[in-house]
């Protein structure tokens, strides 16, 4: 496979950015700054770039250009590792989906009847006392039908059509909608948020690995794994999944892009994050304390759009790969 001069300079020039953009981030607070982070210019309040603030000052006062690298840590602390848990969740319930469908994957009773107290305890009262008896019912009820071996019976577990209502279910409440009421009904910290970009982003994902994973398991070499006798999960995790890995490895950057935007939104509104934390969409919602101060909104724009722009341009695809 040979890539063409003018996508491998993109591509070269969206990894470079990719790179100066993390190592910045990481190593912002190390970094010989003039106006240092959090530094307050009382005589230059929305000021414009200057040779003093080479990207202006926030009515506030703050230096644009250290917001701007502060802001950028912010967004990858949350982004990527929301990025990372949704391509995760993404990746193994599609694979699940697309490997076990409606009728291969068998569980013994005695795991349902394990875990079904427990669960409809944690439904009926929450995380409170009541769900510690319910558990213990469970592990009794699980011991005794072990103990009878009643475990020999198998209950077939739809997996598929869970994984698809699920994103049924997820697509049809639009994203933003969804985020909005979930960050008004709980008290969002910065793992809670990356908990809820990535249970509200992981359909896509789970999508393109349900479809590669239905594909490769009809091939002749899956099937002959099947009939030596391999368990189920040694075929996905050292056959299936290493072979899907090129296609679904494409899902990562769009991922990070699409958690990054959420982030950025919500940030802008004035959720997800703690107060004081700094954000290029927080730094987009002071324009509205000063609107003529047009480097308030042109500088971490362009920041953004050159993000998103480089992320676009770093996924992998064939389209952009010739013989």
């Amino acid at each position: 496979m040979r890539v063409s001069g003018k996508t491998g300079w993109l591509q070269n020039a969206a990894y470079a950015w990719l790179m100066a953009l993390l190592l910045l981030a990481f190593f912002a607070p190390c970094l010989p700054l003039q106006w240092a982070f959090g530094r307050l210019d009382v005589l230059r309040i929305a000021a414009p770039p200057s040779a003093i603030h080479y990207l202006g000052t926030d009515p506030y006062g703050r230096d644009v250009l250290a917001d701007l690298l502060l802001g950028a840590r912010t967004l990858l602390a949350v982004g990527l590792p929301a990025a990372l848990l949704t391509s995760l969740i993404g990746i193994l319930l599609g694979a699940s989906a697309g490997f076990w469908g409606n009728q291969q994957l068998r569980i013994p009773s005695v795991y349902f009847v394990g875990v079904l107290p427990g669960i409809l305890a944690v439904c009926v009262f929450g995380v409170s006392w009541p769900v510690v008896p319910a558990a213990l019912l469970g592990l009794i009820a699980s011991w005794a039908l072990h103990y009878f071996r009643s475990s020999q019976y198998k209950i077939v577990f739809p997996v598929d059509s869970i994984v698809l209502a699920a994103m049924l279910w997820l697509g049809a409440i639009p994203r933003i909608i969804l985020i909005l009421v979930l960050c008004a009904a709980i008290d969002l910290t910065p793992p809670a948020l990356v908990a809820l970009l990535a249970l509200t982003s992981w359909p896509a994902t789970a999508r393109l690995a349900r479809a590669e994973v239905q594909r490769l398991r009809m091939l002749p070499f899956i099937e002959a794994a099947k009939v030596s006798g391999l368990p189920p999960i040694r075929i996905v995790w050292h056959h299936i999944l290493p072979n899907a890995w090129p296609v679904l490895r494409a899902a990562i950057p769009l991922n990070l892009s699409a958690c990054l935007t959420f982030q950025t939104t919500l940030a802008f509104l004035g959720l997800g994050l703690p107060d004081g934390a700094t954000d290029w969409g927080r730094m987009l919602s002071l324009a509205k304390l000063e609107p003529t101060a047009w480097w308030l909104i042109v500088f971490p724009c362009v920041a953004l759009a050159t993000t998103f722009l480089a992320l676009r341009v770093a996924t992998p695809t064939h389209s952009r790969t010739s013989a």
